[in-house]
């Protein structure tokens, strides 16, 4: 999909238009902004939390059963294969949601080195759900 720089810049000046529109304290507003990333950073890890674990035992349920069906060997060898790639696919999603925290961390960190501000999300700024 192609946007055209004048499409590109109207599209900037709404946005900066809607932002600027935004009145209020800017401790309720960072105070806002905490809350929108930890349930964000909460649903992450819970959803993919939970898709992990299932492809953790749907690979080692496949892994363990592929040795016990007497089947011929290239179906033996996909099945090995897809066990193994659910296997993988669920180590990666634990990986996702251990760097889940550290991630928005280091994307605010930008933005507060842009001159923005912006409080590190730790287990003390997110209320335990």
């Amino acid at each position: 999909m192609r946007i055209s720089k004048v499409r590109a810049l109207l599209y900037l000046l709404s946005i900066a238009s809607l932002l600027s529109s935004v009145s209020g304290d800017a401790a309720a507003l960072q105070a806002s902004l905490t809350a929108v990333l930890c349930s964000f950073v909460t649903g992450i890890q819970n959803i993919i939390g939970i898709i992990a674990l299932s492809l953790f035992l749907v690979g080692g349920a496949m892994y363990a059963l592929v040795h016990f069906i007497p089947t011929s060997v290239d179906f033996r060898k996909s099945m090995q294969g897809w066990s193994s790639a659910l296997i993988i696919g669920g180590l990666v999603g634990l990986i996702v949601v251990i760097l889940a925290v550290p991630i928005v961390n280091m994307i605010g960190g930008f933005a507060a080195a842009g001159g923005g501000s912006f409080t590190p999300i730790d287990a003390s700024t997110c209320p335990a759900t």
